[in-house]
């Protein structure tokens, strides 16, 4: 049978968006490590009173570059001892999420802050620093990086200079500086630029490989929780459930007991209260479990459980976070309500209703593109737009498109597109000026960075306060909206075209898969894997996140895994754009399809089925 070919979605007629900032130029090796970062994900365990099948389910995904191959690798290992199967990175022999017969679960990167910078006093001439008691030497060491070439090998050679914070990151700070065009950095110490040191928590003692390998030997809860217990990095959040109903997240990795957090910015080293004063204890640290007792955080019957970009702790285990907005875990929460039959997370069981879900219908919370807020944040919208008097007509034609929309961000949708749009250049607008073109633009090449909810935030301050001052500055949101949405409605026309019907999400949010080694794929995409409009962004469920200029996907939610305890061979996957590792594989784009139209498939474990329905296999013997 031919292989059908994937639709898509018109090309945008430029690669930049007219307001859109400059796009620098990236080290050699920079796509390359783009290709290797997970960009977090989402996972949540639905208890067996809400499943058909009476046990639990667990659907989770992780949000990876868009690359072809794809970073992660399904794999069904089985022996005497073992029966495992799901996601790995090839060279990596973990199961990043996955299940055995009776335990399933999804480790998920956390987002806590796991690396502080200090501003060190050195005398160069001498060698030493100040380690806020007295001058003690550098520590200094010889490393020799082997290089491979076309020709070979080479070795190259590098002086690392250490405190007890760690190493002195200035040669890095200056050689990235040359490459973003910001001139050299000032290697001696001085008000400017004083000498930084980088401590990280992967220097400390320990391994994270032994603990998830564990896992996939791991029978039950209490066996996870206790494998996890020596975890060291990188720091995860682990969703998972057992065939007994045991279900929860853990989170498990070394993290600093600080006693004044960071804020993110570089600390005076010379200051011991910024030291790190060894490990946060395993027992203190995030944990929820699903039918939580008295000694466990989260005392009452939990419906179910999930960790994706909302708070996993009050604040009381002395972690410090990266920016957990919970768009996404708001949106989760009321999928599953629906899903249930109403209610929350720790409503009892009569409270839920005698509604029951399969294991289809809980994936296809994966595939969802609602936006929790729009609710509230185009209503703001439409009623500051309007405090200037009368909109222009191009801003008010996009007010219209904004007040017809359902919320959802789809790729064959106006609205979205409009809203997307918009809110680009109202947070440009908000901050280009205070922050300055180059911290502006840099702010933005940050992970996790989400100009959405900001420009929603500041919005409904805006609407609710209606005063002068601050980042809600009424005169000076209002005037910044108003022009905003003019430019929304240049910016459509300009890259879709003057028809309406080609205003379109999908038009501006397109995924062209890029050779694994970084390489541009082109406009449209290449010849293999053209380019295909989507829905979604960072803020949705179905995540798919832009790049830091214009609106092409560069990462996106192409793994996606559900597990029903019930049986061994109830499991759905989604990999994109699929499992072959070779651009020319006549199945090298099998995935797509199907995850382009939220159709998971069924992840078969039983031998006898597997030959069945599979294609002629590839032997792989080991030598005599």
């Amino acid at each position: 049978m031919a292989e059908p070919v994937l639709a898509e979605r018109p090309e945008p007629r430029d690669t930049e968006a007219p307001t859109t900032p400059r796009r620098r130029a990236g080290a050699p090796g920079d796509g390359l490590v783009r290709s290797t970062r997970i960009g977090g994900g989402t996972a949540w365990v639905l208890g067996g009173r809400h499943t058909e099948s009476g046990r639990p389910i667990l659907v989770a995904d992780l949000n990876l570059p868009a690359t072809t191959p794809a970073l992660v690798y399904e794999a069904h290992l089985q022996s005497r001892n073992m029966n495992v199967v799901g996601a790995t990175i090839p060279g990596i022999p973990l199961f990043w999420l996955g299940r055995n017969l009776e335990l399933t679960w999804a480790a998920i990167p956390a987002g806590a802050v796991t690396v502080d910078l200090y501003m060190e006093t050195v005398r160069d001439a001498e060698g030493v620093y100040h380690d806020g008691s007295r001058w003690v030497p550098l520590e200094v060491r010889r490393e020799v990086i082997r290089v491979r070439e076309a020709p070979g090998f080479r070795d190259e050679e590098m002086t690392v200079r250490s405190t007890h914070h760690g190493p002195l990151m200035n040669s890095v700070l200056e050689n990235s500086a040359r490459t973003e065009g910001r001139g050299a950095f000032n290697e001696e110490a001085g008000v400017g630029n004083p000498p930084i040191a980088l401590a990280w928590t992967g220097q400390q003692e320990g391994n994270g490989f032994s603990s998830l390998l564990a896992l996939t030997s791991a029978s039950d809860g209490s066996e996870l929780r206790a494998a996890l217990a020596n975890h060291h990095e990188p720091v995860v959040a682990v969703v998972y459930a057992d065939a007994a109903g045991d279900a929860g997240v853990q989170l498990a990795g070394w993290l600093p007991l600080r006693t004044l957090p960071s804020g993110l910015v570089p600390v005076p080293a010379r200051m011991r209260i910024y030291d790190w004063r060894g490990a946060i204890a395993y027992d203190t640290l995030p944990s929820i479990r699903l039918d939580a007792s008295s000694s466990v955080t989260g005392p009452g019957t939990r419906g179910w459980v999930a960790f994706s970009d909302g708070d996993l702790d009050p604040g009381s285990s002395g972690i410090e976070w990266l920016w957990r907005p919970g768009a996404r875990a708001r949106r989760l929460e009321q999928g599953l309500a629906a899903l249930t039959g109403g209610g929350t997370a720790s409503d009892s069981e009569g409270a839920l209703g005698a509604r029951r879900a399969d294991l289809r219908s809980a994936a296809e919370l994966q595939m969802d593109l609602g936006v929790s807020d729009a609710d509230k944040v185009v209503p703001a919208i439409l009623r500051l737009a309007r405090i200037g008097g009368p909109l222009p007509p191009e801003a008010e034609e996009i007010a219209n498109l904004l007040s017809r929309w359902d919320g959802n961000l789809g790729g064959e949708s106006t609205g979205a597109a409009a809203y997307s749009v918009l809110n680009r250049h109202l947070f440009a607008a908000l901050f280009r000026s205070e922050l300055g073109e180059s911290l502006f633009d840099r702010y933005l090449d940050l992970p996790g960075v989400r100009p959405a909810l900001m420009v929603g935030r500041v919005l409904l301050a805006a609407d609710r306060y209606r005063a002068r001052g601050g980042w809600a500055d009424l005169p000076r949101v209002v005037s910044g909206l108003r022009e905003s949405l003019r430019l929304t409605w240049v910016t459509l026309s300009y890259r879709l075209g003057p028809s309406r019907e080609d205003w379109l999400w999908g038009g501006l949010h397109g995924l062209a898969f890029r050779p694994f080694s970084g390489a541009d794929p082109g406009r449209g995409g290449s010849k293999e894997l053209p380019r295909v409009g989507i829905g979604g962004d960072a803020n949705t469920l179905a995540s798919s996140r832009s790049g830091t200029t214009g609106f092409d996907v560069a990462s996106a939610s192409t793994y996606r895994l559900a597990v029903d305890l019930a049986s061994p061979d109830r499991l759905l996957s989604s990999l994109a754009p699929g499992q072959s590792e070779h651009h020319r594989h006549p199945h090298r784009r099998d995935g797509t399809r199907r995850w382009l139209e939220g159709r998971p498939n069924i992840l078969l474990t039983s031998r006898l089925y597997i030959e069945e329905e599979s294609a002629p296999p590839l032997l792989l013997e080991p030598a005599p």
